[in-house]
């Protein structure tokens, strides 16, 4: 009986370490597969990549689309089927561009102080903040009807982390920048029209 108790610690301990190895190289091969179809796919050549928690992300920015890849599927879309970039923060909007808050943000921005006000009422969004957050999320709508909203997540954790946490940093600064080209995307739509 006295045995049995140092041998189930014992186990427990190599269980655990097994996790720590095995979970990570196994998320590291999934990543590395979607990555993969992502410079794999016919008729599209990616200028720009970002590995999402849930997924990959490129930009093709000669034949004006852009791809998203899941565990499951590929979906390739033209510039002008995109509709709305958003940014949540903890669920909430913290910014957002779309097709018709740029229309409108023209109008009056044109209204009131000619063409310079079209471009700058055309580029403004809500904005809001946090200090403590558990997720940042890029949330895509495109002009898909079986799929028209699409998530890609750039921060998950299960505790509220300082804003100012090294992954958080990283992860806003990746999320503005890929939100930063939806919005010229949407921009250079708009104008195209």
């Amino acid at each position: 009986m006295d045995i049995i108790i140092p041998i189930v610690i014992l186990l427990v301990i190599i269980v655990g370490i097994w996790k720590l190895i095995a979970i990570p190289n196994t998320i590291k091969a999934e990543r590395e597969r979607l990555e993969h179809k992502l410079l794999n796919l016919n008729d599209f050549d990616p200028s720009q990549k970002f590995q999402a928690l849930n997924g990959v992300i490129g930009l093709d920015e000669d034949n004006k689309k852009f791809a998203i890849i899941d565990s499951n599927n590929h979906y390739i879309f033209s510039f002008e089927d995109l509709i709305e970039s958003e940014i949540l923060q903890n669920e909430t909007t913290v910014t957002k561009t779309s097709r018709s808050s740029q229309i409108a943000g023209a109008i009056v921005g044109g209204a009131l102080v000619g063409g310079a006000g079209a471009v700058i009422g055309g580029l403004s969004g809500k904005q809001h903040s946090s200090k403590r957050i558990q997720r940042l999320t890029l949330k895509l709508t495109v002009n898909n009807l079986s799929n028209p909203v699409f998530y890609l997540h750039f921060f998950n954790s299960s505790t509220p982390t300082s804003g100012n946490d090294i992954a958080v940093v990283k992860a806003t600064d990746s999320i503005n920048h890929w939100h930063g080209m939806f919005s010229v995307i949407l921009k250079r739509n708009l104008s195209d029209s």
